[in-house]
């Protein structure tokens, strides 16, 4: 939606921001919050979407592509798999354990949908400050 609306994305995130249904419909799958998510949020990602070079390419890549190659990742990368129990683009039940590298953490946030930063802000620093700190401990 974002590259194809390009400079009437402002006045059409605006019209979003004011409409439950458009809200619901455009934004209901990425967040749970999608009722009370602050309208420069919507705004701020949609144009770095339009704007990020090669985005649509690597998610037109990812749809078809499965992660191959979990027994490659080091023991000592920490790697961290998060699921929203509200996530309806990636729901709980379709999770491949068996796909993730074995000393993967597989955390599902309850009331959360397909962008934690914006469901669960404060538990999505904490998961990612958590897996940094334990890289850098592993390297030391």
């Amino acid at each position: 939606m974002s590259q194809v609306l390009g400079p009437l994305m402002p006045p059409a995130t605006e019209l979003v921001g004011k409409t439950p249904v458009l809200r619901s419909l455009l934004i209901g799958d990425a967040t749970a919050n999608f009722s009370t998510l602050d309208t420069q949020v919507l705004a701020d990602a949609a144009t770095a979407m339009r704007q990020a070079r090669g985005f649509y390419a690597s998610h037109d890549g990812m749809l078809h592509a499965l992660f191959d190659r979990a027994l490659e990742v080091p023991h000592d990368v920490p790697v961290s798999i998060v699921w929203g129990t509200q996530d309806e683009l990636l729901p709980p039940e379709r999770q491949r354990r068996v796909a993730g590298p074995p000393h993967a953490q597989w955390i599902v946030l309850d009331q959360c949908a397909h962008v934690p930063m914006w469901d669960q802000p404060r538990r999505t620093v904490e998961i990612i400050s958590n897996a940094a700190e334990a890289g850098i401990n592993s390297a030391a």
